[in-house]
């Protein structure tokens, strides 16, 4: 059965958009650092793990979004399992295309992990902020 969608409300759509620039804005710190300190392959690797890691969020972003603003009969549980079936389909492509990356040593290693992680301190940083503004607020 075709579900109909929910729009997301003003606070979630501002805090997937302040998350995803976020993301934009610390690849960007972490490819121009690299671009300075360590030209060349260094910094193709930094650009290149960050773009892997980048896109890797944009679809799960969507395939989260889709599913849990879907309102199905099918429920939750049917919802949780086409994420995960995604996700581990789409990991699996994202290890194929690292494995080839590092195989034919196209990337370094180092620069590659750093640029993957551009997500998750980007993550940290925004859960670390939104933190200090709920601790902020009057109760």
């Amino acid at each position: 059965m075709a579900g109909k969608f929910r729009a997301l409300d003003k606070e979630e759509a501002a805090n997937l958009r302040s998350l995803w620039l976020g993301n934009w804005l610390i690849f960007g710190v972490l490819a121009a650092g690299a671009s300075i300190l360590a030209p060349g392959k260094p910094a193709l690797s930094v650009i290149v793990g960050g773009m892997i890691a980048l896109i890797n969020f944009r679809l799960l972003q969507r395939s989260v979004c889709r599913a849990m603003l879907r309102k199905q009969a099918s429920g939750v549980s049917a919802a949780v399992g086409r994420i995960l079936l995604k996700y581990y389909l789409k990991l699996g492509v994202t290890a194929v295309a690292l494995g080839f990356l590092i195989h034919y040593q196209l990337i370094e290693f180092f620069g590659l992990l750093v640029g993957l992680s551009a997500v998750v301190i980007a993550m940290t940083l925004w859960g670390v902020h939104r933190a200090y503004k709920l601790g902020k607020e009057p109760v």
